[in-house]
């Protein structure tokens, strides 16, 4: 143990590799698998979601037009077609946010959330 000058004191340095390591408990991988699971299941609602947006102007239209009346339960109807896992909105006149989670289902593992710009 070395010592060194404080001007208050003298303390004791006890040197790094002197240190015990720091001890972590065992990896336990089925919480994180499960999160994977179910990620991947709203990455492939998201997608046909954006697909739909993508290639259909009218659905495209529809949704942006129940937004800018603030119809909310419209527009939670128009993306519920296409999302089944639980989600939430929100949206202003630049962007719709779209956030699949696990609320009520599961605990809550993971979220997935889309920007989308329409303005």
């Amino acid at each position: 143990m070395y010592r060194y000058w404080v001007p208050c004191c003298w303390r004791p340095v006890i040197p790094l590799d002197a240190r015990p390591a720091p001890s972590y408990p065992e990896v336990e991988v089925s919480s994180f698998r499960e999160s994977a699971m179910t990620m991947q299941e709203f990455i492939k609602e998201a997608e046909g979601l954006v697909e739909k947006i993508h290639d259909d102007e009218s659905y495209a239209g529809q949704i942006m037009m129940a937004a800018q009346q603030s119809d909310d339960e419209k527009v939670v109807n128009l993306l519920g077609e296409y999302l089944s896992n639980p989600f939430q909105t929100a949206y202003n006149p630049d962007r719709l946010k779209i956030t699949l989670g696990t609320s009520g289902r599961r605990r809550d593992c993971c979220r997935l959330t889309l920007i989308l710009r329409w303005r």
